[in-house]
C-alpha cells in the first residue's frame, strides 16, 4: 500500500503582492497586504479615488497610501490649511506624547514623534522595531515595514520631497532624483549620521501584479507574470490596465545624505 499526503487548498492558490493564503471553511482565501485587493490580491487600490486633496492639491497614488502636493499658500496633510487660525478639532490637544495635531476635513490627524504611533500617538513603537519615519513593523518581523505616505525603502528611510528635479540637475546636498507618479522629485535619505548605501531602483516596489523587479545600476526592468505586460506590469492582456502607484527610474548620484529643503506635504491615513 502507498500513502498519499493530503493536499491543502493553498497548495494551488497563488496570492500576489505579498498576500498570504489561509484556509477558511475548506477553501483557500488570500489575505492581502495593505493597498491591494482582489481574489488573488492582484489589484492595486486607487487611494486617490475619490480625490482626498483639497484646495487644488494634486494626489500621487502610492501603494497602500497617497501623498498630496499642495498649491500655494496651502499646506497640511491634505492641503487643508492656509493662513487661518488653529481649527477647533485641535483645541482639545488630542495628540499624546508630543504629537502634533493637524486639522483634517473630518476631525484631525496626529503626526507622531519618533517612538510613538497610532491615531493619537498613544502606542509605543516596539524597542526592536527598525522601521524609521513612522513606519510600522509588520507582525513579529522587525525589518518588514509598512511605510507612511511620503516614505519608502526597506526601513522607510527615504523621503519624497516636493522639489522638482531632472537627471541633469543635482538635488540639494546630494539628494536623489527619482520618478514618482509621473513627476521627477528629489528623494532624501533621512538617516544623516549612519553609513548607508544608495537607494535601489527596486526599493519602491515599482512592478505590479506579481512582477519581479531587476535592478541594473540606476535603472530597473520588470519581469511580468503571464497575463500582464507594460513597463510596470500594469496592463492586462485583455487591455484592462491596473493603476500604477510609484515608479522609480534613475537616481542622480551624490553623497548619501540630504537636507530636505522643501518637505513634501503628505497625507497620513488614520489607522
Amino acid at each position: 500500500p502507498t500513502c498519499e499526503t493530503a493536499q491543502s487548498p493553498c497548495d494551488t492558490k497563488e496570492c500576489q503582492h505579498g498576500g498570504q493564503c489561509q484556509v477558511e471553511n475548506g477553501s483557500a482565501v488570500c489575505v492581502c497586504q495593505a493597498g491591494y485587493t482582489g481574489a488573488a490580491c492582484e489589484t492595486d487600490v486607487d487611494d486617490c479615488s475619490p480625490d482626498p486633496c483639497l484646495n487644488g492639491g494634486s494626489c500621487v497614488d502610492l501603494v497602500g497610501n497617497y501623498t498630496c502636493l499642495c498649491a500655494e499658500p496651502f499646506k497640511g496633510l491634505r492641503c487643508e490649511t492656509g493662513d487661518h487660525p488653529v481649527p477647533d478639532a485641535c483645541l482639545s490637544a488630542p495628540c499624546h506624547n508630543g504629537g502634533t495635531c493637524v486639522d483634517a476635513d473630518q476631525g484631525y490627524v496626529c503626526e507622531c514623534p519618533e517612538g510613538f504611533m497610532g491615531l493619537d500617538c498613544k502606542e509605543r513603537v516596539p524597542d526592536d522595531c527598525e522601521c524609521r519615519n513612522g513606519g510600522r513593523c509588520l507582525g513579529a518581523n522587525t525589518t518588514l515595514c509598512q511605510c507612511p505616505p511620503g516614505f519608502f525603502g526597506l526601513l522607510c528611510e527615504f523621503e519624497i520631497t516636493a522639489m522638482p528635479c531632472n537627471m541633469n540637475t543635482q538635488c540639494p546636498d546630494g539628494g536623489y532624483c527619482m520618478e514618482h507618479g509621473g513627476s521627477y522629485l528629489c528623494v532624501c535619505h533621512t538617516d544623516h549620521n549612519a553609513s548607508h548605501s544608495l537607494p535601489s531602483p527596486c526599493d519602491s516596489d515599482p512592478c505590479f501584479n506579481g512582477g519581479s523587479c531587476d535592478a541594473h545600476d540606476d535603472s530597473y526592468t520588470c519581469e511580468c507574470p503571464r497575463g500582464f505586460h507594460g513597463k510596470h506590469c500594469e496592463k492586462g492582456m485583455a487591455g484592462r490596465g491596473v493603476r500604477a502607484g510609484v515608479s522609480t527610474l534613475e537616481s542622480a548620484r551624490g553623497p548619501p545624505s540630504c537636507f530636505s529643503a522643501v518637505s513634501l506635504l503628505v497625507s497620513r491615513i488614520a489607522d
